[in-house]
């Protein structure tokens, strides 16, 4: 049986009402993520969530001010994020 060290949390998640995640289980410092989709919705709260365990987040959508606005959001909440605009004529 494990002890009561294996469930330790220290990270909030940033997500309203989700559960915590322990650490050890996802440490992405050094990493980069790259969300598409991630002006609104299930896109935002992934790349919220990336950069709360360390990712360097790129947001992408065709929608450049939501990007903006979810980068945002993240550098002020500590992490590191930027935008980048999914081109219109780039198909799913």
């Amino acid at each position: 049986m494990l002890g009561s060290e294996a469930y330790q949390f220290s990270r909030p998640s940033p997500i309203h009402g989700a559960k915590n995640v322990p650490d050890s289980l996802f440490d992405l410092t050094g990493k980069t993520a790259l969300v598409s989709g991630a002006s609104r919705g299930i896109g935002e709260a992934i790349a919220r969530l990336l950069a709360a365990f360390g990712a360097h987040v790129i947001c992408t959508s065709r929608k450049l001010e939501g990007c903006e606005a979810v980068a945002a959001t993240i550098r002020g909440d500590g992490g590191s994020a930027e935008e980048l605009l999914k081109h219109p004529s780039v198909k799913s």
